[in-house]
């Protein structure tokens, strides 16, 4: 049973958890395990995400707490997305009997359909670019380019210009933020046409890898898998600060998927440097 400790490393499972985890790995090889949470007080693993690959399928918590009123004890959580209730956690079923908890985890423990995947992470990038593109042209000042582009080029050359030292410098920050929203707009334009992939670092260290224009999710083992021109362009974004768009590069967002913080890519059809 392969079991991603994370941030957990040294403390055991709670004896229960390990129980439960045991049997459903036992009917469900192909499943991993992540550690996501510890008991504060007893040191032991409580709770842990399940994967089929990449994919989160649910997760199992165990914790001692009342149960519909009656006395404390060990009450096993099973999340995931195909448990469906009207009431309460709507997707959550909480039990204490733990073969109830394997046989439901046997039952749920399965991965989105691609498409739904897929079109989660579309509209994810999309709303991120949405928002950068706002923020841009939210701090782009209304300025004339063309007077700003006559004195900023008599002021590079120290020329003397009619205004002080302090308004050119107005001037050349406006023209960069004037600038950075043009490119922001741009590379929104190329995510809107589908000229280009997304690209989400995972948990495992693998890549998930989306031509925009084909739909196709596909997981990649390393960087170098990716075709050529997307690795240049990867290996440029990942040094750039977060939501700074790149002239025919792209643009990386910092997010969170599956409670684990990671970084997400829209990258740029085409060459790096266009022919």
């Amino acid at each position: 049973m392969k079991i991603d400790y994370n941030k957990y490393v040294g403390k055991k499972l709670h004896p229960k958890l390990k129980e439960i985890m045991t049997e459903v790995f036992c009917k469900m090889p192909q499943l991993t395990f992540r550690a996501t949470d510890a008991h504060p007080h007893e040191g032991v693993i409580i709770e842990v995400d399940a994967f089929e690959k990449i994919h989160k399928v649910g997760s199992i918590e165990v914790s001692r707490e009342a149960y519909r009123g009656d006395e404390m004890k060990d009450v096993i959580k099973v999340t995931s997305h195909l448990i469906k209730k009207q009431r309460g956690a709507t997707n959550v079923v909480a039990t204490t009997n733990a073969k109830r908890a394997v046989s439901k985890c046997i039952e749920v423990f399965k991965p989105k359909a691609v498409n739904e995947v897929v079109d989660k992470l579309v509209k994810e990038v999309d709303g991120d670019i949405s928002n950068m593109t706002w923020s841009y042209d939210r701090h782009a000042p209304n300025i004339n380019h063309v007077q700003a582009s006559i004195l900023l080029l008599a002021y590079a050359k120290g020329e003397p210009i009619p205004i002080e030292k302090e308004e050119a410098d107005k001037l050349i920050k406006g023209e960069e933020a004037i600038n950075n929203a043009r490119i922001a707009r741009k590379v929104g334009e190329q995510f809107k046409n589908k000229f280009g992939a997304i690209v989400r670092l995972e948990y495992d260290d693998s890549l998930s890898f989306l031509e925009l224009a084909g739909q196709e999710l596909k997981n990649l083992a390393s960087t170098y898998d990716l075709p050529v021109n997307y690795q240049e362009k990867l290996a440029i974004l990942k040094i750039m600060e977060p939501d700074q768009p790149i002239q025919n590069i792209g643009v990386r967002f910092e997010c969170s998927y599956n409670n684990i913080k990671t970084s997400v890519f829209f990258l740029v059809g085409g060459d790096t440097i266009p022919q």
